[in-house]
């Protein structure tokens, strides 16, 4: 349920505020689910954080029953090294 919200509900919220979702993965053994996403600046970045919790798409994605969730979230800043395939 939730990686199907995630794909019809969430991505598309996302990518309407400008995020770009640059990949996704699932680590069924760990029950995680990666993702990188990019933004244009750290301005951006909060920008579209604000806008993320205004939304209709954030507001069903809350309201999902919690047993289908994630226990935690993990979010790392980081830069792409000037050789990386993804910028």
């Amino acid at each position: 349920e939730w990686l199907e919200t995630y794909e019809t509900v969430l991505l598309p919220m996302y990518g309407s505020l400008g995020e770009i979702v640059r990949g996704c993965w699932v680590d069924r053994a760990n029950d995680k689910f990666i993702w990188i996403r990019a933004f244009r600046d750290d301005a951006h970045r909060k920008e579209v954080s604000a806008a993320v919790g205004k939304t209709e798409a954030w507001a069903k994605f809350r309201a999902m029953d919690p047993s289908t969730m994630v226990e935690s979230t993990v979010v790392v800043d980081m830069e792409p090294a000037s050789f990386s395939p993804v910028q």
